[in-house]
């Protein structure tokens, strides 16, 4: 009632015993609880939590998993403290979380809200992340990298022409940049790497999911980097997809 987190939880069950041997109901634990706890906020009159929430898991091994963090607006800009710059703070961040031990180590910093997340058949990782006004990107994730918000954004302030945070340069401060963006913004949201016989031509390539363009975007990677992106329309926003 006063404030919320991101939590992960983990569940252990026998795919072997059957169930009248299982021990009665399997006991859930908290592997993470993100850092600090936030206040809720007041939206269209009435209590609210989560906004530009993230929270996108990607398995990375047996015993490892990836959490991606909003900043939920605390970006110094929209509201304050700007926790995506902050060390002691998981907001903004993506988060790498040992499921066994319950250790977790921050894997990326400098995000808005990422909405998808996946590694793919090589062993890179991408994300999609909303932009502000503007602004959706695609990225490739690498351990300790920064990928600049609020600095930067490719996007811009709603109603306004300029990014007023933006005062540095990103070759000026070692932040990376998107492999690909969307701008004016798609809506993005989730992504797949495909991997299917049944598409040869396609594999490899990214389908990009997006409200807003009410369509799936196919996206050709090579050398990491983005060739071409091509639009399918479905007609409807669409949140999720699966492979």
């Amino acid at each position: 009632e006063r404030c919320f987190v991101t939590r992960v939880s983990g569940l252990e069950i026998s795919a072997i015993a059957p169930r009248s041997a299982r021990g009665g109901a399997a006991q859930w634990r908290t592997v993470f609880e993100s850092q600090p706890c936030l206040p809720i906020g007041p939206s269209r009159g009435l209590a609210f939590a989560g906004k530009e929430g993230g929270g996108n898991l990607e398995v990375i091994d047996t015993h490892r998993v990836l959490l991606t963090i909003g900043d939920h607006q605390f970006d110094g800009w929209y509201k304050s403290p700007d926790l995506v710059s902050a060390r002691d703070a998981h907001n903004g961040k993506t988060v790498l979380i040992d499921t066994r031990s319950g250790r977790w180590s921050i894997f990326t910093t400098g995000h808005r809200n990422s909405q998808g997340l996946v590694k793919d058949r090589h062993g890179r990782i991408w994300s999609t992340e909303h932009g502000p006004q503007g602004g959706d990107d695609l990225n490739l994730l690498q351990i300790g990298k920064d990928f600049g918000y609020p600095r930067h954004t490719l996007g811009t302030d709603y109603g306004s022409v300029i990014w007023p945070p933006g005062t540095t340069a990103r070759d000026d401060d070692g932040s990376v940049d998107p492999v690909f963006a969307w701008v004016p913004s798609i809506g993005i949201s989730d992504l797949v790497s495909v991997d299917d016989s049944a598409f040869p031509r396609w594999r490899d390539d990214l389908l990009i999911a997006s409200l807003r363009g009410r369509s799936v975007w196919r996206v050709r990677v090579k050398d990491n980097r983005a060739l071409y992106a091509e639009p399918i329309e479905i007609g409807e926003r669409v949140r999720d997809i699966a492979a």
